[in-house]
Order: structure tokens, then sequence, then C-alpha cells
């Protein structure tokens, strides 16, 4: 037993310390003091988890991110698997056009009610108001950061 727990230690090492940082390309349109406190919280997350690492890339204005978005999903529909990111601002309508797309969101409740930490926190913490807003039928597939919803773009 000791050795069979020596062996699934030293896995368990090798692949955390060989292992690459995940990385998570994360694109808004925060400037000013809304794009500082939003820099602030990704180094905070950064810090905290040291296996993952969120890149925020600052795209420009909403309307500079809602045509880089909208043409990166046309690409992707196209047979262009490159350039989605992970992460991606955006209001609730743009996510209405991305959802006709197979593939490009990533519905949330799987992580939601997977994790019985997260779902306390979802049915007792989260305002109903804003979690029906980011709801279309029964996915949730949006978290409102600010005054617009974050969707899970896979890439």
């Amino acid at each position: 037993m000791k050795k069979l727990l020596l062996v699934t230690l030293l896995l368990f090492v090798m692949v955390f310390s060989f292992g690459e940082k995940i990385k998570v390309e994360f694109w808004h349109a925060m400037g000013g003091g809304h794009g500082k406190a939003l820099e602030e919280l990704v180094a905070a997350f950064n810090r905290e988890n040291p296996y993952v690492e969120i890149v925020p890339v600052y795209v420009g204005n909403y309307g500079a991110l809602s045509r880089k978005l909208l043409s990166t999903v046309v690409a992707y529909n196209e047979g262009t698997r490159d350039n989605l990111p992970v992460i991606a601002q955006a209001y609730s309508n743009w996510t209405s056009k991305y959802l006709q797309s197979k593939g490009i969101v990533e519905p949330l409740n799987k992580f939601i009610y997977g994790d019985s930490e997260f779902k306390e926190v979802w049915e007792n913490q989260i305002y109903k108001v804003f979690k029906d807003m980011c709801t279309w039928e029964i996915q949730f597939i949006q978290y409102h950061l600010i005054k617009v919803c974050i969707p899970i773009i896979i890439m």
C-alpha cells in the first residue's frame, strides 16, 4: 500500500512539476478604470491559481470587440479552428448569434451543478435577474461582469 501511495504521489508531482501552465485567453473591451480593475482581478486570480493563467487581451471598444468575435465565429464556421478566445466579454444579444454555431458557446450548467460549493453559491447568492439574463432555454451560458455577460467560448 505504501508503494502504491508513493508511486501515485510521485506521478502527481511529476505531472504538475513538468506540466505546462494552462493559458486561457480572455478578450475584453474594458479600458480606463474598469480595465484597471479587471487587470487587478486577473492578476489576483493568476496568483491564486498557479496552474492556470488568464491572459487578458484588450481588443478596443465594444464595437471592435463585437466585430472581432463575429469574424472569428464566421471563420470557425468555415473550418478555421484557430484564434478563438476561451473567454470573451459579450452582450447577451451578441451571444444569441454565437448560439447558432455549434461548438462555439459552452453551457456552464455542468460546472455549476457539478460542484456542490459552486451550486450552493449559485442558488443562494446570485440574484435571479442575473441568472435569467444569461440563460437560454435551460442552459446558463454567461456570467455577468459589470454590465455585460461573459460567454464561455471554446477553442
